[in-house]
Formats: C-alpha cells, sequence, structure tokens
C-alpha cells in the first residue's frame, strides 16, 4: 500500500479523495481539504484515475498536472505521486 498526502479546495474533488483515504480529509484553513490517499495498488489507483477522468497514458504527459479535469488537486510531494505513476505504469 502507498500513501499520498494531497489538497483539494471543492466537494466534488472531496467526495472522490475521501473514497480512496482510510481517515478521510479535514477543512485545513478555512478552503482547503487535506489528507491521505491510500491505494493498495495498481488496480486501485486504476479506479481512482477513472474517477478524476484520467488514465495511465494521459498521465505521460507530464505537462498536465495538476490535473486538467480537477485542477484543485494538488500532492503535497509531486514526486512522490510521480514516482507511484512511474511504477504503476512499468
Amino acid at each position: 500500500m502507498i500513501t499520498l498526502l494531497a489538497y483539494c479546495t471543492d466537494l466534488k474533488t472531496l467526495k472522490i479523495c475521501e473514497k480512496y483515504s482510510n481517515e478521510g480529509f479535514e477543512l485545513q484553513n478555512g478552503d482547503e481539504y487535506i489528507g491521505d490517499l491510500n491505494f493498495k495498488g495498481k488496480e486501485d489507483f486504476e479506479n481512482f484515475l477513472n474517477d478524476i477522468g484520467e488514465s495511465f497514458e494521459s498521465l505521460q504527459d507530464w505537462d498536465r498536472y495538476p490535473f486538467s479535469k480537477f485542477p484543485d488537486l494538488e500532492f503535497a510531494i509531486e514526486d512522490d505521486f510521480w514516482n507511484y505513476v512511474e511504477e504503476m505504469v512499468n
């Protein structure tokens, strides 16, 4: 399992993120939600990508970050996110 710290600011993204969070997300600074996304493996991560309208293929274009359909979704440590993507693709 991998855990990635993420931030979001809208309720639609929050709902998706909480689906993949063991402990949920908390409101921080009055306008931003923060929490851990927990992925058990490739299938779980693929489901997350599908939920936010992305795919492994679309992530190959690294310039698209943050996600075009969910621009308010950010990862605390981008390198951890991209390393995980690379691991899942290879």
